[in-house]
C-alpha cells in the first residue's frame, strides 16, 4: 500500500480489535477516517495475539517512525509503551477500551478531530514508568496479589463492569502478609487488604488509589489498606476510595512515596499481579519493583 507523504512525519496506528469487548476496530474508525482525510501519513496495524502491541512498537522504533497511536485500553497502551521505553518516539492513546485509567493522568484526544490537532500542534512529554524487574514496565499501575487483584480477575463489561465482582469479594477474600523494604528502609510485616502501586492517580476505572500521584515526578505512590475483617468495614473503604480518595483519612489506610520497593510474600510460592489491567501470575514471591523517571515520551496539547 502506497502511503502519502507528510510533514508531520510517518505514524504508526497500533489497534487492538478486541479491545471492549470486541469492539475496538469499530471504536477506532472514526479516527482512522479522520486521519486518511488528513495530511498525516499514516501505517494502520492491527494486533493479533498478546504482546503483539510491543513488537509493533518496537518496529516502529526501528524504521524511524514520528509516532505511535495506540487505539485500545490501558492494557494495549501499556504493551504499545513497552516497545517504546527509553526511545524518542512519543505515544498517543485513544482510549477505546474498558478502564482507560492511564489517560485520566496523561491526558488523550477525546475525538477524530483532537487527534489530529495531538499529532500537528502537539508536544513531546517525557513521563515516568514502573519497572518491574525480570517482567516490563507499567505505565500506570500494579496490584499485588490483593484485594484489587482479585477483583481485577473477573472485570465484566458495562458500567458495573468493576463494581459487581468487588462487592462479591468483600467478604470472600482473605488478605496475606507481606514484607515490604521502602527505598532500601528494613524489612517490615504486616497483613493488607490493598496492595496497589501507581504512576498514575487511577486504576479500575473509578478507584482514585493515590490522588497526589504524579506521572512525572520521578516516585511511585503507594496505597496500602491494611486488614479490615468485616464486610461492612471493607465495604467502607471501598466506597472511600471511590469518593474522591477519601480512603487517605481513614485508619488502616497508610500512603507511601518511594523510588524502589521490595516485596516479599511469605506464604505464598507464586504472585498474582494486575499490571495496568493485565493479569499476570509470576513463579517466585518476591518482587522488586522501581520507578523509571522519564522513560516514555507520550504526545500532549
Amino acid at each position: 500500500m502506497k502511503h502519502k507523504k507528510s510533514s508531520y512525519g510517518k505514524w504508526r496506528a497500533i489497534i487492538n480489535p478486541t479491545a471492549n469487548c470486541g469492539r475496538g476496530r469499530e471504536a477506532a474508525l472514526p479516527f482512522l477516517l479522520e486521519l486518511k482525510e488528513s495530511s498525516v501519513e499514516i501505517h494502520v496495524e492491527e494486533t493479533i495475539c498478546s504482546g503483539h502491541a510491543t513488537t509493533l512498537a518496537q518496529e516502529a522504533v526501528e524504521k524511524s517512525f514520528s509516532g505511535v497511536i495506540a487505539f485500545g485500553g490501558d492494557g494495549t497502551a501499556s504493551e504499545t509503551a513497552n516497545g517504546l521505553i527509553r526511545s524518542p518516539i512519543p505515544m498517543i492513546t485513544v482510549p477505546i477500551g474498558r478502564g482507560n485509567d492511564f489517560v485520566k493522568s496523561s491526558g488523550n484526544p477525546n475525538d477524530p478531530k483532537e487527534l489530529i490537532s495531538f499529532i500537528m500542534d502537539g508536544k513531546n512529554k517525557s513521563v515516568d514508568t514502573i519497572k518491574i524487574d525480570n517482567i516490563g514496565y507499567a505505565i500506570n499501575g500494579v496490584s499485588i496479589d490483593d484485594f484489587a487483584t482479585t477483583v481485577s480477575q473477573h472485570v465484566g463489561s458495562g458500567f458495573l463492569a468493576y463494581i459487581k465482582p468487588a462487592l462479591h469479594y468483600l467478604s470472600a477474600y482473605k488478605d496475606k502478609l507481606y514484607q515490604v523494604s521502602f527505598d532500601d528502609s528494613t524489612l517490615a510485616e504486616n497483613r493488607f487488604l490493598v496492595f496497589v502501586i501507581m504512576n498514575g492517580k487511577i486504576a479500575g476505572k473509578d478507584f482514585l488509589f493515590t490522588p497526589e500521584a504524579k506521572i512525572d515526578d520521578g516516585l511511585l505512590d503507594v496505597c496500602l489498606i491494611k486488614q479490615v475483617p468485616s464486610r461492612f468495614a471493607r465495604l467502607c473503604y471501598l466506597v472511600a476510595v471511590m469518593a474522591n480518595g477519601k480512603h487517605t483519612r481513614l485508619r488502616a489506610t497508610e500512603m507511601k512515596k518511594a523510588e524502589k520497593i521490595s516485596i516479599v510474600i511469605p506464604e505464598l510460592s507464586s504472585i498474582d499481579l494486575q499490571i495496568d489491567g493485565e493479569h499476570k501470575k509470576i513463579e517466585t514471591n518476591v518482587l522488586n519493583i522501581s520507578i523509571a523517571p522519564r522513560s516514555l515520551v507520550i504526545r500532549v496539547p
